[in-house]
């Protein structure tokens, strides 16, 4: 044992040692690596997996009895046209990338296999044939540079303006990313953080480093959402009412007894420790009341117990399983002699019923042992059998509500964990690299409440870039309407009419959430104002959280900042960006409220907890930070 712990300080210092090493590894492997562009041969090989999974897709929608409707829908057709080319241009992109957002939304059935495999093979060719395309790009303005460098050999705007080639611009950004990895351990400033994260969705959009960046993931990401509920809140979502009535008749010595066990009391379900898979424990307390009426020979009598029962069981949740252990009962009986009778009157029946008597009180003690033990392993078996059940089909709720769900809108998180500790539990969820939010950094204190929010500002970026990447929407008001998003109509009253946006291949939408601030940025490659197409643009507005009347409620700046991409300015984009930023400050709104969340409109068993109203909100350190608070756990 002595020799064992002389070891632990040196065993500590290897694994040190090779995590460093590790991470210089990675560090110099990042350095050496070379932009690899995509090939002719990848292109066409996602191609056929598309077309090969659109067939099938078609297939399977001849045999439903809406499959001419879904294929509209999903725009099969000018899918198939554009599948059938090897044309690499924007229109290929454009059919590809429709039916790609087509095949992700709220609509039942948008999860099938056959659906969800064409989709995962549009995302692939969409990627590769927005690729090749900046790739054509590129070499076009390299030639056109070369052409115009022969006629002009000494024009200083010629030679300012010189392009870059793909392989340049990764080495630039490569370089950087390497600087900034060196310093992950340590403290960094926001806009650093913030950096990385760029810098990751360019590798990533541009399938680079793909390796190197599940390393880094796995060495340096975190959650970037966490959703918490308190032990009390998750004790009043899981409570239930147990009453049950088992008959007694049992027949031993020649005693004949009959009658009936009442159970009464409550499970919840508590947190219980701080390991990974969560755990949580599922508790029963309640009574036991038992009637017992027994005969032998000419004596009756009536016996009345009352039992406290106690019940124990562990389950574990994962996001593969969720796993019950072996529970554990104890019981504690009382057991008191009701009435004696006899078949005999006078003195004779008296003396009987006093030895009868005498011979039940000699005997409860053991009664009392055979009952407890009796209640306790009754009832432990069903305990056992009830939680399994109920488990397997909460179990089959988070596959079909969450699982699904995710998989519908093409929003799975790299990560799902399910966290413990004796005061809550915890769902972390993992959208992307989650360099966002170092390892090293601390999470910042969980807003006040039942039911808390954490959701980290790459959690929307990465959430959109999957959404939004390229997308084209005419108007905003019919794309809640495909998305299947059922809105109220002072919600279709808020969103703008005659305005849409073809978002850019690369971070559409972003926030920040930084000193109780809310920035968003949109980022489009194409504006409309009633149909008529502007330039990209880029732009930028904001809200400062503050609290009003006891609620709190975001208000708008003043300001909407309109640039335009990087090397895109020109005379269209000062022309048309004043005319943007006018119809943006008229119609996005001036304010909006966190309002409570009324009882009627929360799902079962969330709605136990009442109208949950916003305890706080705080956005800093890029956090959105909210607290829940069901009136009804005030009561």
């Amino acid at each position: 044992m002595m020799k064992f712990r002389s070891a632990l300080p040196l065993l500590g210092l290897c694994w040190m040692l090779s995590q460093t090493v590790d991470a210089d590894d990675l560090i110099d492997r990042i350095r050496q690596s070379t932009f690899q562009p995509i090939t002719d041969a990848t292109l066409q090989q996602r191609r056929s997996e598309a077309v090969d999974a659109l067939r099938e897709a078609d297939a399977m929608l001849q045999y439903a009895g809406s499959g001419p409707a879904w294929r509209d829908y999903l725009l099969f057709d000018p899918l198939g046209e554009a599948l059938a080319s090897d044309q690499v241009d924007d229109d290929a992109i454009e059919a590809v990338t429709a039916s790609m957002y087509r095949l992700a939304g709220l609509h039942d059935g948008i999860e099938r296999p056959s659906l969800t495999r064409l989709r995962k093979h549009l995302v692939d060719l969409r990627s590769g044939l927005v690729l090749a395309r900046r790739q054509s790009i590129s070499a076009e303005k390299i030639a056109q540079f070369e052409i115009d460098l022969e006629q002009f050999p000494d024009d200083p705007e010629l030679l300012a303006d010189r392009p870059t080639t793909l392989a340049q611009d990764f080495e630039k950004r490569r370089d950087e990313f390497a600087d900034l990895l060196a310093l992950q351990d340590h403290a960094r400033t926001s806009a650093e953080i913030r950096r990385m994260a760029q810098l990751t969705e360019w590798f990533r959009s541009r399938e680079q480093l793909a390796a190197e960046l599940a390393r880094v993931a796995d060495r340096f990401g975190r959650a970037n959402t966490n959703v918490d509920v308190s032990a009390a809140a998750l004790a009043t979502l899981t409570a239930r009412q147990v009453t049950e009535v088992q008959p007694i008749r049992e027949n031993k010595d020649k005693v004949q007894v009959t009658g009936q066990a009442v159970l009464t009391g409550v499970a919840t379900m508590h947190p219980v420790s701080g390991t990974s898979p969560g755990q949580c424990e599922v508790r029963f307390q309640g009574t036991v009341q038992s009637t017992m009426n027994g005969r032998q020979g000419p004596v009756s009598f009536t016996l009345r117990g009352d039992t406290v029962l106690t019940a124990q069981k562990t389950v574990i949740f994962s996001e593969d399983q969720f796993l019950t252990l072996k529970g554990t009962a104890q019981a504690n009986s009382n057991l008191r002699t009701e009435q004696v009778c006899s078949k005999f009157r006078g003195g004779i029946g008296k003396l009987v019923r006093r030895i009868a008597g005498n011979e039940i009180a000699k005997e409860q003690p053991q009664a009392r042992h055979d009952l407890s033990n009796r209640t306790s392993d009754s009832f432990l078996k069903r305990f056992d059998e009830d939680i399994v059940e109920e488990i397997a089909e909460a179990r089959r709720d988070f596959d079909i509500e969450v699982q699904r769900s995710l998989l519908r809108l093409n929003v799975q998180p790299q990560t799902f964990d399910f966290l413990t500790d004796p005061s809550k539990l915890t769902v972390a969820l993992r959208f992307d690299a989650g360099l966002s939010q170092p390892a090293y950094t601390a999470l910042p204190k969980q807003a006040a409440g039942d039911i808390g929010v954490m959701l980290h500002e790459s959690t929307v970026g990465s959430v959109c870039q999957r959404i939004y990447a390229g997308r084209k929407i005419d108007s905003i008001r019919r794309e809640f309407q495909v998305l299947g998003i059922k809105l109220s109509e002072k919600d279709q009253e808020q969103i703008p009419e005659g305005m849409g946006i073809h978002f850019a291949d690369e971070r559409p939408i972003e926030v920040e959430f930084e000193g109780n601030k809310i920035s968003i940025v949109l980022r489009g490659q194409t504006w409309f104002l009633e149909n008529v197409p502007l330039v990209a643009m880029n732009v930028r507005f904001g809200y400062t959280v503050e609290q009003r009347d006891g609620m709190y409620v975001a208000v708008r700046g003043d300001d909407v900042q309109v640039t335009a991409p990087e090397g895109m300015r020109g005379g269209r984009f000062i022309q048309q960006m004043n005319v943007l930023k006018r119809r943006l400050l008229d119609e996005l709104p001036a304010d909006f409220k966190f309002e409570p969340i009324p009882v009627a409109k929360l799902p079962d068993p969330v709605n136990r907890l009442g109208t949950l109203n916003i305890a706080e909100v705080q956005t800093n350190g890029g956090w959105l930070n909210a607290g829940l608070q069901g009136d009804r756990m005030r009561q």
